[in-house]
């Protein structure tokens, strides 16, 4: 009797529900599941009487259930309701259960919505609070330097562009220097990745707030942190602690050379050719 109803009606309920789970128009989506929940049970039924004292199957109950929860967080996301909705942390968990339960059942067009609904459920989760400040400083990490490589790209094709990374840089590291939960942070993984990202942004920032040195400066400074979150990992981090500890060493070096010829500039004259090059190289190398 269990198996006496339609799997694959059951698979597409399921997928609609999922994915009309944050619509803003203010429709259930556990509505066709009640109403395939109570056919079934209309035709597993005699009588009156019997309807009343039946019993889903347990894979019935359970879809029920997943369209029920998928509902109130419908709900809780829906910022036309007048209803200030919540949900508990153990809602959150069964629905998150549940989707790794259903994975093989979800449509190829309901992954997308599969992984953004995990991603917003793991957001109500102690346990999946680091990983996800991580991500967002590393993925705004990317995004700015896309920005500058796509600002760089134009400029070489010679069409308009705006350096809108700058401004971007320079709110990322601001904020970055002031989160309290992210210098909380001691050994992870993700933070290595994010200072060896952010070492490489630093050229985003803009030279009005940021001259050579403070950059210079801002790298050594960086490089550190990334020495430091890289030794307490294990042995696997050496190539990166030992990279890092030439890289202070060099930006030290960079920090030196800038404050010797600011405060004793050489007489003006042309420079010779060696004289260019060696020029040039220093700057590409403390870049």
């Amino acid at each position: 009797m269990e198996n006496n109803f339609n799997q694959t009606e059951l698979r597409q309920i399921i997928n609609r529900a999922l994915a009309k789970c944050m619509n803003l128009e203010g429709h259930a989506v556990n509505t066709e599941m009640n109403i395939f929940c109570s056919r079934y049970i209309v035709r597993q039924s005699k009588s009156p009487q019997d309807m009343t004292q039946a019993t889903l199957p347990k894979e019935l109950s359970k879809a029920l259930n997943f369209c029920d929860d998928l509902e109130e967080y419908r709900q809780t996301t829906d910022v036309y309701s007048e209803q200030d909705n919540t949900m508990s942390e153990m809602q959150y968990r069964r629905i998150l259960s549940m989707l790794s339960d259903y994975d093989k059942d979800i449509f190829p067009e309901n992954k997308a919505m599969q992984h953004l609904l995990e991603n917003n459920i793991k957001r109500h989760l102690p346990e999946y609070q680091v990983d996800i400040l991580l991500d967002g400083y590393n993925d705004e990490a990317d995004r700015i330097y896309k920005l500058k490589k796509e600002y760089e790209y134009a400029t070489r094709k010679k069409q308009p562009a705006a350096k809108d990374y700058e401004k971007n840089a320079l709110n990322f590291f601001k904020e970055l220097f002031t989160n309290k939960d992210l210098h909380a942070i001691k050994t992870h993984p993700k933070k290595v990745t994010l200072y060896e990202k952010c070492i490489r942004i630093v050229n985003c920032l803009p030279a009005s707030h940021y001259n050579r040195t403070a950059k210079y400066k801002l790298k050594k400074n960086l490089n550190y942190g990334l020495f430091r979150a890289a030794s307490l990992l294990g042995e696997e981090y050496l190539p990166k602690i030992k990279k890092a500890r030439l890289e202070m060493e060099r930006y030290e070096k960079a920090i030196e050379k800038t404050q010797y010829f600011s405060e004793n500039p050489p007489p003006k004259r042309k420079l010779s050719t060696e004289e260019y090059n060696r020029q040039k190289f220093e700057e590409w190398y403390y870049r």
